[in-house]
């Protein structure tokens, strides 16, 4: 598991957390004593997602396509709103707890790969354009104000970053700054000029894909 990881770290790829898109041996997680988080209603599937990994033994990948995933008008995760934004930023001190454990000698690479998605929580969830639209600015900025404010919260945040881009360090920076300054339009211009270009090069990239392929 701790391997898989370690590939996607190596290729830029991320872990797709979704319970869906794994199955697991029931001995497996009797005897890791790996449980869902009760009580956290969104991104529990990569929290748990991420605790399986760090605890496999084993683990085969196949190119079958055995589920299809619907996402239902009304949902948790189609629904956003103040409470799914203060659940994400739940998740992801959830995240960090699990993190503080990874201790073992030659795991600092799986530390900074699960601790960048864990700050991309941050990140995308309360910045990408697609997300600044469907909720209005001021509950926007007092849900990530309310969580960047707290001391423990902050130590935290700044711990995760270490692991981050120089560009995503910049932005955490910003997100820490105006939440102390109450005042969050820089961050909404930073963000929205940032996953511009994180776009334009996710677009060439797949250009030149389609080029080899061709």
């Amino acid at each position: 598991g701790r391997e898989m990881a370690r590939l996607l770290a190596r290729q830029h790829r991320k872990l797709q957390g979704n319970v869906w898109l794994h199955v697991v041996r029931r001995e497996f997680l009797i005897a890791s004593g790996i449980r869902q988080l009760e009580g956290l209603s969104i991104g529990e599937d990569l929290l748990w997602s991420m605790q399986v990994f760090l605890h496999a033994a084993k683990v085969v990948a196949t190119s079958i396509h055995a589920y299809r995933y619907i996402t239902r008008p009304g949902s948790a995760m189609a629904s956003y709103s103040a409470w799914t934004l203060a659940e994400l930023y739940r998740c992801m001190r959830e995240e960090y707890l699990v993190l503080e454990k990874i201790d073992a000698p030659g795991d600092d690479d799986l530390r900074r790969f699960f601790s960048s998605m864990a700050i991309d929580i941050l990140i995308w969830w309360t910045f990408h354009p697609n997300y600044q639209r469907r909720l209005a600015k001021g509950i926007r900025w007092k849900t990530c104000a309310d969580f960047t404010t707290l001391e423990a919260n902050r130590r935290m945040i700044r711990d995760l970053a270490r692991s981050a881009s120089p560009l995503k360090r910049l932005g955490v920076w910003l997100i820490l700054a105006s939440g102390r300054l109450g005042t969050w339009w820089l961050c909404d211009l930073y963000f929205r000029a940032f996953f511009g270009a994180t776009t334009m090069r996710a677009r060439r990239s797949a250009a030149r894909r389609a080029l080899a392929r061709a």
